[in-house]
């Protein structure tokens, strides 16, 4: 079959791609039960005020610091990353193919997906993705016909 996409990934795709795994109504509900605890056991010490005050923007910004920290070095490590790849889709599942392999991730390994307009993920596990950038893609619609596609083999992203 055509490829459907083609080419290598950056630390920006990456990054994208943590930020869409992380937009999930568990991880954000605890994360706010962590900052209320927060203030919570800060206030039960009797801290100064602006100790309450404080503590949750700067739980926030941590989190937003952390998070592409450790998206870009992931990238960074994780050397097969930044090989070319391409993607083409079979009718038993899509072929990757990079520089030192090729893989085969059948329809039915792909638990779940994902999108936005700048990256889509595949899960063949709940914390293990596969990340394709739209820039990859030859136009928006090529983008958008592999999303239905998806969303015709695999159902409706997660």
């Amino acid at each position: 079959m055509a490829v459907i996409a083609e080419g290598t990934l950056n630390e920006a795709d990456c990054v994208d791609a943590k930020w869409l795994h992380l937009r999930r109504p568990a991880v954000l509900a605890f994360f706010l039960f962590y900052v209320a605890a927060a203030d919570l056991i800060m206030w039960m010490v009797h801290a100064p005020w602006w100790v309450l005050a404080v503590l949750p923007p700067l739980l926030v910004a941590t989190l937003v610091m952390t998070v592409p920290w450790q998206a870009k070095r992931a990238f960074r490590l994780y050397k097969a990353m930044s090989e070319r790849f391409s993607v083409d889709a079979r009718p038993e599942g899509l072929f990757f193919r990079r520089t030192n392999g090729e893989s085969l991730l059948p329809w039915d390994h792909i638990v779940k997906w994902r999108s936005n307009r700048k990256v889509l993920v595949l899960y063949p596990t709940t914390n293990i993705y596969h990340v394709m950038p739209a820039r990859l893609f030859a136009d928006s619609a090529a983008y958008e016909a592999f999303a239905k596609m998806l969303e015709e083999r695999v159902g409706c992203a997660a």
